[in-house]
């Protein structure tokens, strides 16, 4: 049995697996879908999260894994697990970015310009520590292959997203971050990080790569395809 570890992208919340986690029980594994600091019901104000509390978060429930758990990181969730796996590459069993950033050097963030359906779609707060999306482009953007019941529901719970956050810092060190095994799951369908720039980013840092013709969210649109390709990498790991 592996142990998974989910997190959410920016403006979601540990909701956004709730057709996962069941999924995964039923396969014989285990999952734990976590609200990074500021999202969900964490409650923490979002306009003071920074970086470093996404990273003391992260500390804190890979800790208290029962074992080494395989990370999975969706859209701005590549680069939470990245961090963590800077930090505690140890305690960490694999990573799995799910149409994710994966960052290939220190100055990541301030290089990624996906083709996006959300570019000029995002408006930060007055003070700028909050970046809001403009609700039309959601249902676009995010959830164009869902059920009509999804994609409103998941877009009813969409919060302000921590600008804090951004402000990543990377090393990247070939005997820590660079000993795990990493998998990358393709979305072609993606209009949030297009397949374009999901290519260019695991073509530099390479993964075993896993392909599913859905949007940015296949926990939604396909979540049993979805967890088909984790059960292929937690029995590939144990095997």
């Amino acid at each position: 049995m592996s142990h998974f570890l989910l997190v959410h992208g920016a403006w979601h919340a540990a909701w956004c697996w709730e057709q996962v986690v069941p999924r995964i029980g039923a396969r014989g594994h285990s999952a734990r879908a976590i609200d990074l600091p500021g999202h969900g019901a964490d409650p923490k104000p979002p306009g003071g999260v920074t970086w470093d509390d996404y990273m003391e978060r992260m500390g804190e429930v890979i800790e208290a894994a029962p074992e080494p758990p395989i990370l999975v990181g969706h859209s701005l969730g590549g680069a939470v697990i990245t961090g963590a796996a800077d930090r505690w590459p140890e305690r960490i069993g694999a990573l799995v970015y799910l149409c994710a950033m994966l960052p290939d050097a220190p100055d990541f963030a301030t290089r990624f310009q996906p083709t996006s359906v959300l570019t000029g779609a995002i408006r930060p707060s007055a003070d700028g520590s909050l970046m809001e999306l403009d609700p039309k482009v959601v249902r676009a953007a995010f959830y164009h292959d869902c059920s009509e019941a999804d994609a409103a529901r998941a877009a009813a719970r969409l919060r302000p997203q921590p600008a804090g956050a951004f402000q990543m810092r990377f090393e990247l060190a070939p005997d820590r971050f660079g000993r795990l095994p990493r998998h990358y799951v393709e979305c072609l369908q993606d209009r949030a990080i297009d397949i374009g720039t999901q290519r260019a980013m695991h073509a530099k840092l390479p993964c075993t790569v896993h392909v599913l013709d859905a949007s940015h969210s296949p926990f939604y649109s396909m979540p049993d395809r979805l967890v088909d390709v984790l059960a292929r990498i937690a029995d590939g790991r144990a095997g």
